[in-house]
């Protein structure tokens, strides 16, 4: 009756590494995508130590080091609006994370990753568009495909989606009707960079906001550069004449006057709003940023992707054994996600919100870098690892923050009279 005991549609990491785990339990695995593999994919290309984690705990880590051979970093660097600049050293953090990061094209990470999970026993079919669900009343029991070589049928009685910013099939469910708050961002690959070391580079500059810039070094002399708007009142900055503006007058445009686009720059949506709806329901699952999982502050997305594909095939594995793919099995998913992200996520909401400022930013970031305690707090929350929360135990900081904002208020109060 089954044609794959699991369908994943989307072949980023959340889908390849959930076909992966899957795959190597003995799991019968079809693995979709619309596009044919080798693809490119927009995206700041970044792997945290978060995400380096993840692919250690696969077993995947010292092949991809060896096939790949992708560009390491050791730290992150913050720039501050008038200049003042923290490092972030990943081997210091001491939170148990591996001591580096990596910077990977997506054409090369996602290739790479379907190919194992081809490798483990799944079976992939690119060019594959998924148009519409198989339904045996509520229940989710297959999808339609259509491509090239003529639509079909697959049926399975779970079907895992990870279709990243897409919602066409969230509408299909359901789920979304029109697409929630993104972060808007454009990026390009651009050669003759000249003082690219090994760190990952953020630039909170005050034309920026409500966003930031980003220096990731692809080789000694290739970066991939971006910039990410993030969502709020009034009129939307463009992102792309944002990248112009960075590139032409923001604090690193001296070592940008010689740098040559390879290609073109490209923009794309980010979502961030998990937890904004449903993540399972009869017969199906969610994960990755098809549920919005991706940090709202830095952009990152590929270390949430592959943490949602590890609890996904925890919660995929249970279901197996007990034979039941219905919503009162499938909870146990929703209920790892909320654990795992929820407090997390409405924290880095409040943050980016409050303190993605010019002036906060100022204070936070030349705070961090003279403060070895808060800056350990800062380090912990951009690799996930610490609640947000936590900023507010840090009494220093506070104080700091509360005069900016009495600054504000006062300003406002003038300004009204």
């Amino acid at each position: 009756m089954w044609d794959a005991d699991v369908v994943i549609v989307g072949a980023g990491p959340a889908g390849s590494g959930l076909a992966i785990q899957l795959a190597r339990k003995g799991v019968r695995v079809l693995l979709l995508d619309k596009e044919e593999f080798p693809r490119e994919k927009t995206c700041g290309d970044g792997l945290t130590p978060r995400a380096i984690a993840v692919l250690e705990r696969m077993g995947l880590l010292n092949e991809l080091l060896q096939e790949l051979e992708p560009y390491r970093v050791e730290q992150a660097v913050l720039f501050s609006p008038s200049g003042h600049r923290w490092r972030m050293h990943f081997d210091h953090a001491g939170f148990g994370l591996p001591g580096f990061g990596l910077i990977v094209p997506r054409y090369r990470l996602d290739g790479f990753l379907v190919s194992k999970a081809v490798e483990s026993g799944a079976e992939f079919l690119g060019g594959s568009q998924v148009v519409g669900f198989v339904r045996d009343g509520r229940k989710v029991v297959g999808v339609r495909i259509d491509s090239e070589s003529g639509g079909r049928v697959v049926k399975a009685p779970l079907v895992a989606i990870a279709t990243g910013a897409n919602i066409g099939l969230h509408r299909e469910l359901g789920l979304l009707q029109s697409m929630p708050p993104v972060v808007l961002s454009a990026r390009g690959y651009f050669t003759n960079v000249s003082e690219l070391g090994h760190a990952m580079e953020f630039y909170f500059e005050s034309e920026l906001m409500p966003g930031y810039a980003w220096i990731f070094p692809v080789d000694e002399k290739t970066a991939n550069i971006g910039v990410g708007v993030f969502p709020g009142t009034g009129r939307r900055k463009n992102p792309y004449k944002m990248l112009n503006w960075f590139m032409r007058e923001g604090q690193a445009a001296g070592r940008l006057t010689e740098a040559r686009i390879q290609g073109q720059v490209k923009g794309y949506p980010l979502r961030t709003d998990y937890p904004s709806h449903p993540t399972f329901g009869d017969g199906f699952i969610m994960l990755g940023e098809s549920i919005g999982l991706v940090n709202p502050v830095t952009g990152e997305g590929i270390d949430l992707a592959l943490e949602s594909a590890e609890l996904a095939a925890e919660a995929v594995e249970h279901a197996l054994e007990r034979g039941d793919f219905s919503r009162k099995t499938l909870v146990v998913y929703e209920k790892m996600l909320r654990k795992r992200f929820g407090s997390y996520f409405s924290g880095m909401r409040v943050l980016r919100d409050r303190a993605v400022r010019p002036e906060a930013m100022d204070r936070i970031i030349r705070a961090a870098s003279r403060d070895p305690k808060l800056a350990r707090t800062v380090a912990g929350i951009n690799l996930g690892v610490i609640s947000p929360q936590a900023v507010l135990r840090q009494p220093k900081l506070v104080v700091r923050l509360v005069r900016y904002l009495a600054k504000r208020f006062f300003r406002r109060l003038n300004e009204a009279d």
